[in-house]
């Protein structure tokens, strides 16, 4: 399984949108990737070509979408906006940022130790 993911552009600035032409380093666990633009690429549990695919990089315009099927997960960002999708399978198993994923939409600001966060 994966634990981590980060993003850097090939832009100067990190506060500068992705630029579609421009290849993305993206590390997943500590192993870095250099995503070109219109690339998909499998990420395998080790350096073993015949190893496990844990994950699906997409590079499409300025987003990169990160998408694993056997945890029902789908994480797309363009260097603004991050959106995360997951499977029903975790309805009311996550708290935070993803909020509880209960379909109470009262319940959206809940954190993981039940309090509830004021609307920002």
């Amino acid at each position: 399984t994966f634990s981590s993911m980060e993003m850097q552009s090939g832009s100067s600035s990190s506060s500068e949108k992705m630029h579609q032409d421009k290849p993305v380093q993206v590390t997943i666990d500590g192993r870095e990737q250099q995503l070109q633009p219109n690339e998909v690429r499998l990420i395998r549990q080790d350096s073993s070509p015949h190893s496990k695919v844990i994950c699906t990089l997409r590079r499409c315009g300025s987003s990169v979408e990160l998408k694993s099927a056997e945890h029902g997960l789908t994480v797309r960002v363009d260097g603004y906006n991050v959106q995360i999708l997951v499977s029903h399978d975790y309805r009311s198993k996550l708290a935070g940022l993803c909020s509880n994923f209960d379909g109470e939409q009262t319940n959206e600001y809940e954190g993981p130790r039940e309090e509830i966060y004021q609307s920002p």
